[in-house]
Formats: structure tokens, sequence, C-alpha cells
């Protein structure tokens, strides 16, 4: 079968793109980060202004999940969606010329001991998290004090953009797991004592059932507690966020304990809904730290097989 050809178009598009985010990346290092961040804040300004999609998903969002928030709040809250994402970009920009000792100074952090105990157990540790402050940041923390990290995320089409952002991440230590060839590199990974990231707060196309998020059901990633209940590896909950002062503070939870009921699919189900519950939690925290523009409740029940 012939390989489909990626349309003229898109190629150029593509090269732009990864262009353009070359020439930020480069004119971002060049700033102290204190002018960085008033660049983020300016690029999320700005995007909040021209992105009237993204901005109207964000406000709809919003509304139905705060229906106890003016009009006016909502508004407000919304451009600091924005402007928290655009100072996230600038720090993942400085990221890669970043020394162990400035992420040092920027992120401070508390439950690490619940890390060092799940660690103990040797059967690889499941980190649960979302894309709550600078998640980015989360696995380049962890990888520079020396925990063993992979995280398991779905390749960008820009290829070359991709490689980019991998580069990125494994610049401290960090290991990347395309979704597509993710089982058998986390099986690897745990069976080696290793820890797995999983960022579970998406609508994605893997294996996955309804659970509760934010009062509406939505269809969650199931693999992490698939994972925890055959082999026994612990799922550990953490998050970051971003502090008024722009430093970030890291927050590892105690190890989940897990139901088991000896339905297995019933079992699946309530400790995912359980997992998704700390996401909430840690969102309803910093609620404009959230990305408020993704379609978390698309998929409807009825156009999902349920699980057998």
């Amino acid at each position: 079968m012939k390989r489909r050809r990626r349309r003229p178009s898109k190629t150029i598009k593509h090269t732009f793109v990864y262009w353009l985010v070359l020439i930020l990346f480069a004119s971002v290092r060049r700033m102290s980060r204190r002018t960085a961040l008033r660049f983020g804040e300016a690029l999320g300004s700005a995007a909040f202004h021209l992105f009237s999609k993204e901005r109207a998903k964000v406000q709809k969002h919003l509304s139905i999940t705060f229906p106890d928030r003016s009009p006016r709040t909502i508004v407000r809250l919304s451009r600091a969606v924005f402007v928290h994402l655009g100072k996230n970009a600038v720090d993942l920009m400085r990221m890669g010329s970043s020394t162990k000792a400035e992420l040092d100074r920027i992120v401070s952090a508390e439950g690490l001991e619940h890390l060092d105990r799940a660690r103990e157990e040797g059967k690889g540790v499941l980190l649960l998290s979302g894309h709550i402050g600078n998640w980015e940041l989360l696995g380049a923390y962890l990888a520079m004090k020396g925990y063993p990290v992979s995280v398991v995320g779905k390749s960008l089409n820009n290829t070359r953009l991709d490689r980019l952002l991998v580069s990125h991440r494994e610049r401290f230590g960090l290991r990347n797991i395309a979704r597509g060839k993710a089982t058998r590199e986390i099986l690897r990974a745990l069976h080696r004592g290793k820890f797995v990231a999983f960022l579970i707060d998406q609508d994605t196309k893997v294996e996955g059932a309804f659970v509760d998020f934010f009062g509406r059901p939505a269809f969650t990633p199931t693999g992490p507690v698939t994972l925890s209940l055959k082999l026994g590896a612990p799922i550990v909950p953490i998050a970051i966020h971003r502090e008024q002062d722009d430093t970030h503070h890291f927050i590892v939870r105690p190890p989940i304990e897990l139901i088991r009921t000896g339905d297995e699919t019933e079992d699946r189900r309530i400790n995912t809904a359980h997992c998704s519950k700390i996401i909430e939690d840690f969102i309803r925290e910093h609620p404009a730290q959230w990305v408020w523009m993704h379609r978390r409740w698309k998929t409807k029940a009825m156009k999902v097989k349920t699980e057998k």
C-alpha cells in the first residue's frame, strides 16, 4: 500500500511553524527570566484577544463548570488561562538553556518522600497527573532530582517540532514514550523499577471509561489503573502550580489505595473515577492553570463501546 503524501500546504505550514518556534526559542533564551515572563504574559494576552474560537471554548467550559461565577469573573478567569499558558511557553523555551541550579531555584517541592517509599516496593511507580500548572516542568524537575522518569504522550503531527520538544524533555534525563509504542516501553520501564508518568485529564483515543469530571461524564484513560491492578505498581498523584511570584510548587500525594471488587471492569471504572477526582481537586485549587480550551467532554457514551 502506498504511503499518503503530505500535502504541500501542510508541509509549508509545518516548516513555517517550526522556524517560528526556533526564532522564539532563540529570542527568549537571550532574555532574563523576568523579561521572558513579561513577554509570555503579553503573548497570552494577545492570544486571548486574537483567538476568538479558543476564547469562546474556554469561557463556555468555565461557565458550565462554575455556574456560580459572574460573567465578568469568567472573562477575567479566561484571560488568566491564556496568560498562564503564555508564561508556560516561555518557561519551556528557557528550560533548554536553564541550569539545574536555576531549575532548583524556581521550583519548591513537598511530599517527595512518597516517591521514595513507592520506589522501594520495587515494582516501578505510576505517576498520575494532568495538564495543570507547567506540567512540562514536572518531569524535568524529577529527572533533575535523580528520579528515572518516562512520560507517555502523543507525538505532534509536525515531526520536526516534535523532535525539538522531545529533545528539551530529554535534556534533564527525562525519557519520552510515544503513545503508539507505549505498552512495551512502559512495561520495560516498570520492570526496571522506574517511574512512568501519565496525564489522564484529556479525551484521547485510548482505552478508557466514562467517569465524573466536574459533575459531567468524561471519557478518561484507564491505563494507569489497569497497569496498577495487574502489576501492583503504586499510583502516586503529582501536580505543579505557579505561585504569584512566578516560582512553581511541586506537590506529591501519598499512593492511591486501589479498590478491588472482584469485577475487573468495575475495578477499572471505580479507581479511574478516584484518579479523576484527584486531578479535579488539583484543578479546583488553581482553576486558571488548566487547559480549558480542551474539549474534555467531547466523546459521548453512545459513541463508545463499553468495556467488556
